[in-house]
């Protein structure tokens, strides 16, 4: 299996364009975080649109989750585009379980006071 994995795309569309461009060579991309611009969530929610329609041309399921910074969802869950949050997604013979954690859950659990 070729996984194809980006991260902090931070809503870039020549970035999303590029990786759907090389989604005929793999089988399943993964968008693993910070998939919008570090911006408020109305201005969040106006990319969402355009980056769900690059992310429809590409040939290969997606699974995405967002990132610490992304103050919401893509809000698609359909065959070709899905959310992969702590859910498991089967792929033949294989297994993704994809998770969130914000930067500060890490230190605290660094420090031992995980909550």
């Amino acid at each position: 299996m070729t996984v194809l994995v980006g991260a902090d795309i931070h809503g870039a569309s020549p970035v999303y364009e590029w990786l759907v461009g090389l989604t005929g060579a793999v089988d399943v991309l993964v968008l693993a975080g910070d998939l919008l611009t570090a911006d408020d969530a109305e201005g969040q929610r106006v990319q969402v649109p355009s980056i769900v329609r690059i992310l429809g041309q590409s040939k290969c399921p997606v699974l995405y989750i967002m990132g610490n910074d992304d103050n919401l969802a893509l809000g698609i869950d359909d065959e070709l585009i899905r959310s992969a949050h702590g859910r498991r997604m089967e792929f033949g013979e294989y297994n993704f379980v994809l998770a969130s954690l914000s930067w500060e859950k890490v230190r605290q659990r660094r420090r031992g006071d995980w909550g």
